[in-house]
């Protein structure tokens, strides 16, 4: 028995050992995500944003690795609902760009319900997009601490953009409605918590070179339990969906951090070392408790030994089956994991025979 506990620390030390030199060594994933944004025009003219509703959506498709639960995979849908007025008195032909530097998918673009085709793409320079306000810093929803991933990373560095294009064509004195659908990649952050840290930027300074911008509502749904932070002032209507509106234009950005809820334990925790740490001193605690219940409990020790088996268990599963540290740690932790679960049923049994 001593050996086995004497294995078990041993692993132990080994896996948070890179945990005091902030994970060097180890392979958190960590992908910035170039942000996305408002339509620009291309060609000056007299064409205002009347009102504008912008609906992002996150979807969350859960990932594993072994046996051993990975950060899961996070889209946004966006949505983008324009009411356009031309204010001209003639028809206007409009070459419009759109900003969309990651990765993205399903593009549809509408005008009054007819779909309009994408022409190209225009790189555009970072200054256009960007504004004199950018959102380096990265902020960790569960606690609130601000923090710098990299100076060198790609979302510091580009110095042009490349946009979709589309034509659209607008009548005289009349409101039309332009919408613009896609799913993209968000940014995502392993590296500095114990939980995964996802970004959503969101450019809103394109839309300062139409004539007129007014009325914008903000939308974010997030359909599964995530702890959330927006630089913007939005308001929480229920669990799943945050609102804003504003009747002029934002000075900032649109950036959304999120991080989805994990484990019951397990997600109460925010530091890797304190998680095997707890996972260390329930396997080594579960028999001289279970010794102290047949002494103090001896006509319901089976009763109590039970349940404390399904208790120590399944905080055991909360802890290890998530991913706390990076590959190739990640392989002793699936080994303590394993080794942890055929202990506790071990010590179990020898309980019962005593």
């Amino acid at each position: 028995m001593r050996h086995f506990l004497l294995l078990c620390f041993t692993i132990l030390i080994i896996v948070v050992s890179p945990m005091s030199t902030s994970a060097n060594g180890t392979s958190y994933r960590q992908e910035v995500s170039l942000p996305t944004g408002q339509v620009i025009p291309m060609e000056e003219g007299n064409v205002s944003i009347v009102a504008e509703h912008l609906l992002i959506r996150f979807k969350k498709e859960s990932a594993r690795e072994l046996l051993i639960k990975g950060s899961p995979n996070i889209e946004a849908e966006v949505n983008v609902t324009y009411e356009l007025f031309n204010k001209h008195e003639i028809e206007q032909e409009i070459p419009i760009a759109f900003p969309q530097l990651g990765q993205t998918g399903d593009w549809q673009v509408r005008l009054d319900g007819t779909n309009i085709p994408l022409d190209g793409a225009v790189a555009l320079s970072r200054e256009q997009l960007i504004g004199q306000s950018p959102h380096y810093e990265w902020i960790n929803p569960r606690t609130g601490d601000s923090y710098d991933i990299s100076r060198n990373d790609s979302f510091e560095k580009f110095e042009t953009l490349q946009s979709k294009t589309f034509t659209v064509n607008l009548q005289p004195r009349t409101k039309q409605i332009l919408q613009v659908n896609y799913d993209v990649n968000v940014s995502l952050d392993e590296k500095h918590s114990l939980h995964p840290v996802y970004r959503f930027d969101y450019l809103l300074h394109p839309a300062s070179y139409w004539s007129d911008f007014q009325n914008l509502t903000l939308q974010i749904e997030v359909p599964f339990d995530a702890h959330i932070y927006t630089n913007l002032d939005l308001e929480k209507v229920n669990e799943e969906m945050w609102l804003g509106e504003f009747e002029t234009l934002p000075d900032e950005n649109l950036v959304v951090f999120l991080s989805p809820r994990a484990g019951i334990l397990f997600n109460n925790l925010n530091s890797r070392g304190l998680a095997l740490f707890i996972a260390f001193v329930l396997l080594v605690s579960f028999y001289p408790i279970g010794r102290w219940v047949k002494k103090k409990f001896p006509s319901q020790s089976r009763l109590i030994s039970c349940l404390l088996l399904l208790i120590f268990l399944g905080s055991g599963y909360d802890l290890l089956s998530h991913k706390i540290v990076g590959y190739p740690f990640t392989l002793l932790q699936l080994a303590y994991y394993i080794l942890y679960l055929i202990l506790i049923l071990f010590l179990f049994v020898r309980l019962l025979k005593k």
